[in-house]
């Protein structure tokens, strides 16, 4: 199984400002749904929190809720559904910070990166 359509629409429907924003971080929209679309649930599960850093930034801020930056937004739905659904911890790691920027480089690198093959280089 693949990553439900809902999560990938976030990102098809993004607006132009979000599309801009993630431009800008040098880590495009196609890019990222690429990737999302390679994944297993078992997959989305191993790489968990980190996966956060894909959505735009309003549905990223959710996932860091309560993890020092931000302590509160009223809406957290996405991000509760999105752990819910992959079973994914609500403990947000300074280090899955990392471990996502390192991906986005590897995609510059190789658009066609799998989840297989990012999982099989880091060791996951």
């Amino acid at each position: 199984m693949m990553i439900k359509d809902k999560y990938l629409k976030t990102l098809i429907n993004a607006t132009e400002d979000e599309k801009k924003e993630m431009r800008i971080q040098l880590r495009p929209v196609e890019l990222r749904i690429n990737f999302l679309k390679t994944m297993s649930d078992e997959q989305i599960t191993r790489l968990g929190n980190m996966l956060a850093y894909f959505f735009p930034k309003k549905y990223t801020e959710q996932f860091l809720v309560g993890n020092n930056a931000i302590t509160s937004i009223e809406d957290t739905t996405f991000a509760e559904d999105f752990r819910k659904d992959y079973n994914i911890s609500n403990k947000f790691e300074g280090w899955e910070r990392i471990r996502a920027n390192n991906l986005f480089k590897m995609l510059r690198e190789n658009p066609n990166l799998t989840a297989t093959e990012y999982i099989e280089k880091i060791g996951l």
